[in-house]
C-alpha cells in the first residue's frame, strides 16, 4: 500500500511482519519503519483492508471470506 511517500508492504500477515518505508529518504527499501511508526502501520493497513474487502474469496484463500 502508498500513502504519500510511506509503502506499507505487509507480506501475507501470517509468515511475516509489515514492513514501512519512507521512499522520500529510503528510495532503496533499505530501514524499516513499522516498529518507529506503528500508527503509519495501522492506518495504511486499515486503507488497504477497506481495498480489498470487497475482493471475492479465491480458491487459494485470499480476500475475503466466504459467507455460509
Amino acid at each position: 500500500v502508498r500513502d504519500g511517500d510511506l509503502k506499507l508492504a505487509n507480506g501475507d500477515r501470517v509468515a511475516k511482519d509489515p514492513e514501512l518505508f519512507d521512499l522520500s529518504q529510503d528510495p532503496e527499501e533499505s530501514k524499516n519503519l513499522a516498529g518507529e511508526r506503528e500508527a503509519d502501520v495501522k492506518r495504511l493497513t486499515a486503507l488497504y483492508d477497506a481495498w480489498k474487502k470487497d475482493f471475492p474469496p479465491t480458491p487459494w484463500g485470499g480476500g475475503r471470506k466466504a459467507k455460509k
